[in-house]
């Protein structure tokens, strides 16, 4: 699993909800899961820890910064 913690900023919490409603809405379009294919990462939870938000993530093979 891979984890993304906001910060306890209220901008960070507001646009990590964002995050985490976008990611739930194109989990729900993308019911049939197309051989792992379809190129959108899977939210696998979200939940507020000392008033952080935490997203937990499906863990991928690229490390972004190592990539870069």
């Amino acid at each position: 699993m891979a984890l993304k913690l906001s910060k306890n900023k209220k901008f960070d919490v507001d646009n990590a909800a964002i995050e985490v409603k976008i990611l739930n809405k194109l989990e729900q379009g993308n019911s049939v899961d197309n051989e792992g294919h379809d190129q959108i990462v899977r939210l696998i939870d979200n939940f507020k820890f000392r008033q952080h938000v935490v997203i937990v993530f499906e863990c991928l093979s690229h490390n972004l910064y190592k990539y870069m």
